[in-house]
């Protein structure tokens, strides 16, 4: 009884593995894109990328942050997809255009080698953004802590201020 307890834990924790492992690599990709789409819609619903809309002391640099952090990154995830297609497609033309005067096998193989290639890494291109996101705000963390600093009134800060 204790075996089979002990063997059925041990195929559910494989199955989990392998649908888990499954799921990250084929499914992550599409969610970040989902993400992005759904992040560039709260984004022009809040008007975040309109000057007149900041509310701060430095609006031009919550501009640039927002458009350079959170519109670009997502703007380039989102569109990664539709002009992969297209870029797919020019791979497959143009390597099979090159070839086709030798042999037509092996024009259209190679066309559909490279139209695959290009496929695949326009399917992990939102990952690779979404890497490149997360370092980017981890880069620029020093830089909100100085403004954050800064932005406090003078009896907050931590002077040693003598009077001689």
């Amino acid at each position: 009884m204790e075996n089979e307890n002990v063997w059925q834990k041990l195929l559910d924790a494989l199955v989990q593995s392998l649908v888990q492992l499954l799921k990250f690599i084929f499914v992550l990709p599409f969610n970040l894109w989902m993400k992005s789409a759904d992040e560039l819609v709260k984004q022009k619903e809040k008007n975040l990328l309109d000057v007149r809309a900041v509310t701060g002391f430095w609006p031009l640099l919550t501009l640039i942050k927002r458009f350079c952090v959170d519109f670009f990154f997502y703007a380039l995830s989102f569109l990664s997809y539709p002009v992969g297609m297209i870029l797919s497609i020019y791979a497959f033309v143009d390597s099979s255009y090159n070839l086709y005067r030798w042999d037509v096998l092996m024009a259209l193989e190679v066309g559909f080698e490279a139209y695959l290639g290009v496929l695949i890494c326009t399917y992990y291109f939102p990952v690779i953004m979404s890497l490149t996101h997360d370092f980017f705000q981890l880069m620029i963390l020093p830089v909100r802590k100085w403004i954050s600093y800064f932005s406090k009134p003078a009896q907050q800060l931590d002077l040693d201020i003598k009077n001689r």
